[in-house]
């Protein structure tokens, strides 16, 4: 096995999506807080199974519900701006 092959066996694979980050309660006011003046978001309109759709700068996030697993399910860029969104709205 060569050296890179190994190294990659070794590290963890990427994290893509986040389950249950995204509070079922807050969604609306996450949605309320993205669309802020000084975030500038845009809200999409929902297709079927999702909670929150935005874009901003050609840039897309989405918030769907998985039924199955009974969560929330959101990519790495929702889970920047949810910290954001977090630590905003903490007193």
């Amino acid at each position: 096995m060569k050296r890179r092959a190994k190294k990659a066996a070794r590290e963890p694979p990427e994290q893509t999506e986040w389950r249950n980050l995204v509070r079922l309660d807050a969604v609306q006011d996450f949605a309320a807080w993205l669309s802020e003046s000084q975030q500038g978001w845009e809200m999409d309109a929902l297709k079927e199974g999702e909670l929150l759709r935005a874009h901003k700068h050609g840039r897309r996030i989405v918030v769907v519900w998985d039924k199955r697993r009974g969560a929330t399910v959101c990519p790495r860029a929702v889970m920047a701006l949810w910290y954001a969104f977090v630590f905003d709205t903490s007193d």
